[in-house]
Parts: C-alpha cells; structure tokens; sequence
C-alpha cells in the first residue's frame, strides 16, 4: 500500500468531490440540509468499513480509508482553519 498512498488519497478526494457535487445538485428540492446529508454519507461510508461491508481488507475503500485516517492531525488542521477563518 505505501507505494501507491498518492494515487489513494487523490482518488479519495476527487470521489468526495464527485460525491458532494452528486449530492449537492439531488438535494436542491430536498429540505434535508447540504452538511447533514454530507455527514451522514461520512458516517455510512466509515460504519461500512469498520463492520467490513467494503469488501476484503485489500480493496481500494479499505486502503483509502485506512490512509485518510492516518493524516496527522495538525496538517488537517493547517488545512482547514485558515480557510474558516477568511
């Protein structure tokens, strides 16, 4: 897997792109709010790996998962905060 850590992470970012685009233009008549929506597909999507429903501990949401949860916490916070901020 620490071979291909840069391909896992940029697909991981681009389906969460994908998704949130998906998500964004089907709840546009919906009166379930954009970040309860978002929060709740993170929720499903990290249940589904820990109870193991994506598959063997070899497939592609396994890795991704398991690299995106090794992030230092810092650098996500590095990230984020000047964002929120301006």
């Amino acid at each position: 897997m620490s071979d291909h850590v840069g391909i896992i992470i940029l697909l991981f970012v681009v389906g969460a792109l994908l998704i949130g685009a998906v998500l964004r233009q089907g709840l546009k008549r919906s009166a379930i709010p954009y970040s309860v929506a978002l929060l709740l597909i993170g929720l499903l999507i990290g249940l589904a790996e820990r109870w193991g429903l994506g598959g063997s501990s070899d497939s592609m949401l396994s890795q991704t998962v398991a690299a995106v949860a090794d992030i230092d916490p810092m650098l996500i916070l590095f990230i984020f905060l000047p964002t929120l901020i301006f």
